[in-house]
């Protein structure tokens, strides 16, 4: 389960001013947790904007947040089939964690981009009663670099797609046209 994300503020607004021309703003947030303030990247009237939203919801008939779900199954799933259709978003961050290990002796590992670029995770924003939103990210099953350490994985999507991700709408055929292999980086590896 991805729990935690680190995000370098100034590294990941300069890789998107870079590559998209836009002046994103980030949070800084090292070791980012569900229930944290993050900041993504959401398309309104066809230009960027930079949306701060709480990472999670809390749906009523929860009986815990649910800041996660599978992108295979977004479109049949009641909570999240509307702000898939209406509100898609991606988080940039610099890398995601992961732990290893028995009880009382996790290890905790730093998944990131091997060329040390940063990342695009897939997620869906849920608008609440204030004006503000909440976040949910989007899980895939874990690549065979990923897996020893996890079944499941961010949905990443390529910078050359992100556009695509965010534009409106897509079947849930189209949904598997995202899934692609990123070269990670590990560290520490098991």
């Amino acid at each position: 389960m991805t729990g935690r994300f680190e995000i370098d503020k100034p590294k990941v607004e300069l890789e998107v001013y870079k590559l998209f021309k836009f002046r994103f703003s980030a949070l800084d947030n090292k070791d980012a947790q569900p229930g944290d303030e993050l900041s993504c990247l959401r398309r309104h009237h066809g230009e960027f904007v930079s949306q701060t939203c709480a990472w999670g919801i809390h749906p009523v008939w929860a009986h815990h947040m649910i800041f996660n779900a599978h992108a295979e199954t977004i479109t049949q799933k009641k909570t999240f089939s509307s702000a898939y259709t209406l509100n898609r978003c991606i988080l940039p961050c610099t890398g995601w964690f992961e732990w290893s290990g028995e009880p009382g002796h996790k290890i905790k590992h730093k998944f990131s981009h091997k060329d040390d670029s940063i990342l695009f995770i897939a997620g869906i924003l849920f608008p609440d009663h204030h004006s503000s939103y909440q976040l949910v990210t989007l899980t895939c099953e874990a690549d065979i670099n990923c897996g020893i350490y996890h079944h499941r994985m961010p949905l990443i999507i390529k910078p050359e797609k992100v556009h695509d991700w965010l534009e409106l709408p897509h079947t849930e055929a189209e949904l598997l046209k995202f899934h692609d292999l990123h070269p990670i980086s590990i560290e520490p590896p098991i």
